[in-house]
């Protein structure tokens, strides 16, 4: 069975692939290879989209929770705000057959992988530039 992973992004933490609440013991040795198959330089490169045909669009979903608010000011009608938002992604490239390594998901570093790049339109402050 060949499957295709969506990709669960925290902004600082890890990234997920594949079932979000799911306890997976996997063998090392398949994981590592598993990792090789999906990381090799030759196949995977995290600046181009992660798309098997160029023509195809990387939907992104956002969810966005206000965590607090720090500060109001009625008189420059500016809210500051404590937020928590998570970005929702099909990576095609990030695929294995789950016959052949017996793993369904993996979690790996957040720059192993493509992101997308999200930024506030009307932030108050100067607007995140992500390094290259």
């Amino acid at each position: 069975m060949l499957i295709n992973f969506s990709a669960l992004i925290y902004l600082n933490g890890l990234i997920l692939l594949g079932g979000l609440y799911q306890e997976v013991v996997a063998d090392p040795k398949q994981n590592a290879e598993l990792y090789l198959k999906l990381f090799d330089d030759k196949m995977y490169n995290k600046r181009l989209r992660p798309v098997k045909d160029e023509t195809d669009a990387v939907n992104v979903a956002i969810d966005i929770t206000i965590n607090r608010i720090l500060e109001v000011d009625e008189r420059l009608q500016l809210v500051k705000f404590i937020v928590w938002y998570r970005l929702y992604w099909t990576d095609q490239l990030l695929s294995w057959d789950t016959d052949e390594f017996n793993i369904t998901s993996v979690s790996l570093d957040p720059n192993m992988a493509w992101r997308p790049d999200v930024t506030v339109y009307n932030s108050a402050e100067q607007p995140y530039v992500p390094e290259i």
